[in-house]
């Protein structure tokens, strides 16, 4: 059902009506199709002067799903580079073993690393 609703955009105090055939409340960022392209305005009020709507409100921006999403990010990013160090440290040591078997310094070397390690 076509409405209309009222929405305001950043650096204006000026409610500007857009006819709305989505499910909108007050506080919702929606994208407007307005004179100067598309623009983020927030939803203030649902009604609107319905005789100087000549514009549309194109989608809803879904905040909380770009929050979620922003937070599941993050949470990959801290598990990767655990994942990274213990790949590091894994890596490492199979890397030495390999050089102690084939050469007799690193092998002493390898041998005091371990020795140390256990103390």
């Amino acid at each position: 059902m076509l409405k209309t609703v009222g929405v305001k955009f950043a650096g204006s105090q000026t409610i500007y009506s857009f006819l709305c055939d989505l499910d909108v409340k007050v506080s919702d960022r929606v994208v407007c199709d307005t004179t100067v392209g598309y623009s983020v305005g927030t939803v203030w009020k649902l009604t609107g002067d319905a005789t100087k709507a000549t514009r549309m409100i194109m989608q809803v921006v879904d905040v909380y799903g770009f929050e979620q999403r922003k937070v599941k990010l993050s949470q990959l990013a801290k598990v990767k580079a655990k994942m990274e160090a213990r790949r590091k440290v894994w890596e490492d040591s199979q890397v030495w073993k390999a050089l102690a078997a084939m050469d007799g310094e690193m092998n002493a070397l390898y041998n005091e690393y371990q020795a140390i390690l256990s103390s």
